[in-house]
């Protein structure tokens, strides 16, 4: 590199940190109120950016991008007066290439936590070569004030003297999924997303799992006991290309939290070519759970044919509203014929007129049909569908005999071997179908949550001619509670004589006493 080029290189360097300083700056201005005197416009701090810092004791609250690095010209201690007084910082805090030996120049106060609400660029503690001890991170509360879709970035990497083996236990930490701590003298323990099948032993006294679960490649042996004691997992679950049957080797997995944000679809839980596997086989999981409040996101793919799910299971996914972006499973006959021995609320459909009463969950293909009018009391308490749901031929004006209906997943049993008698589940067929009921003028769900479809279609409407009174009222059916559920209505620019009166609403509903949603008991 000659002369001018190394010029070139350090003017685009320098104008990238400039203008990514000014964006950042701007970012945080706009989303905070930062008063003139409590807002640090520098980001290195030196003995000479220090005549601009801020008095603290004016000041709630403190705004900046601060820098502490190799040009920092001040002792500890004149790091611990200048900060002394700060108890909640917005911005972001990049400590890196400094010969610091601890952060306690930060105040740590034993009745309150450190406030940090973090810009886009995080907290950074990188290559500091005497740095060993950031026990005060452990008091910082932290929190995206930017865009709380977001988990602030945390990365202690390259601090070669210090143990940062304890750093993902302490509580605060833990609720940032994926914190980076690596090339430490010690990183985190317990790392899933590092096991291989020679280091597994190591992972025996593990309760709770950094960076997720990552298997992939693996053989089934006796070494997976090594994650039996496994309570939480901690980031994503990527298992794909093994031999495993089942997963009953995380026999005591309670918890699973990751981060999905709002408007992304990422699968969480990524369960992909393990063509053996024909159970999920949890039985102590409960909890699936994105730390930003965004779907959790599941995808159940190319496993067994015979792969299945248990009422159980899939009454975790209804409830706690996952989201599939693929599942190839049936509903597994034999749990089907162990709850019913036990006289459970989950009953087998066949046909309305021989359906047991008092039902609060149906297993099977519900069809509602043209002769059914004297049966529909039977569906009166129905909370739960295990399969799809066909409203056909009927002379009804309402379906007031499901305002109970709160859940429904319909899957693809095509090889349900046992349940050949009662038709075949099909993945082609829509989770609900309403069609050809010519007197219908009101179709009413207002307990309606959550649907789980294998399908290309959630919800099918046709031919149902006194629904919609105008072509702009069928263009403007929606559903308006948040179980938002797509809706192909095909009786839309038809005709100009139908009305929309279809709603699913978030007005509450009678429930008789004795009514039962399926919760299951896990996942």
């Amino acid at each position: 590199m000659n002369r001018l080029q190394l010029i070139f290189y350090i003017f685009c360097v320098f104008f990238s940190a400039s203008a990514d300083f000014d964006t950042e700056h701007e970012e945080l201005r706009r989303v905070r109120d930062c008063l003139p005197h409590c807002t640090f416009n520098h980001s290195l701090i030196t003995s000479e950016t220090i005549k601009y810092f801020p008095n603290m004791n004016k000041c709630e609250y403190f705004c900046a991008l601060l820098v502490i690095n190799s040009s920092t010209d001040l002792t500890e201690r004149e790091l611990t007066d200048l900060f002394k007084d700060m108890n909640l910082l917005y911005g972001s805090l990049k400590i890196h290439d400094t010969n610091l030996k601890s952060l306690s120049f930060i105040p740590k106060n034993p009745n309150r936590s450190f406030g940090y609400g973090c810009t886009s660029s995080g907290l950074s503690i990188t290559n500091n070569s005497q740095l060993t001890n950031i026990d005060v991170i452990s008091n910082f509360l932290f929190y995206n004030v930017v865009n709380r879709r977001f988990q602030c970035s945390f990365r202690v990497e390259g601090n070669e003297k210090l143990n940062a083996s304890y750093l993902c236990d302490w509580w605060k930490i833990t609720e940032i999924i994926n914190p980076v701590v690596e090339r430490n003298l010690e990183d985190c323990k317990c790392r899933g997303d590092l096991i291989t099948e020679t280091n597994i032993h190591t992972y025996r006294d593990c309760t709770s799992l950094n960076g997720g679960l990552r298997l992939i490649n693996f053989t089934f042996s006796e070494n997976l006991s090594a994650l039996s004691n496994v309570q939480y997992i901690r980031g994503d679950v990527d298992i794909q290309m093994t031999n495993f049957q089942n997963l009953s080797f995380l026999a005591e997995l309670y918890s699973i939290s990751s981060v999905n944000m709002e408007f992304t679809e990422k699968a969480l839980m990524h369960i992909a070519n393990n063509f053996k596997m024909k159970r999920l086989g949890f039985p102590k999981l409960h909890d699936l759970i994105d730390k930003m409040y965004g779907d959790y996101t599941i995808n159940l793919q190319n496993l067994h044919p015979d792969f299945c799910l248990t009422f159980d299971e899939m009454a975790g996914f209804l409830n706690r509203r996952i989201k599939l972006q693929n599942l190839h499973a049936r509903y597994c006959a034999d749990v089907y014929n162990e709850t019913e021995s036990q006289n459970t609320d989950v009953c087998k459909f066949q046909k309305l007129s021989t359906l047991k009463e008092n039902c609060t969950s149906l297993f099977g293909d519900v069809v509602v049909d043209a002769n059914d009018g004297r049966f529909l009391y039977k569906l009166f308490y129905v909370g739960t569908i295990f399969g799809s749901l066909k409203i056909q031929y009927s002379k009804i004006e309402g379906l007031f005999f499901l305002s109970n209906l709160v859940t429904i997943a319909n899957l693809d049993g095509r090889n349900l071997r046992i349940f050949r008698e009662i038709g075949e589940f099909s993945a082609s067929r829509p989770a609900v179908l309403i069609r050809s009921n010519k007197f219908l003028t009101q179709a009413v769900l207002p307990a309606l949550e959550n649907v789980i479809s294998v399908g290309n279609e959630t919800i099918v409407l046709y031919d149902n001619e006194a629904l919609f009174e105008n072509n702009d009222k069928c263009l403007l059916f929606r559903l308006t509670y948040n179980a938002r559920l797509p809706i192909n209505n095909q009786d839309c620019g038809k005709a100009q004589n139908l009305s929309s009166r279809l709603e699913i609403s978030a007005s509450k509903t009678f429930r008789p006493s004795n009514l039962r949603v399926f919760r299951g008991t896990n996942l």
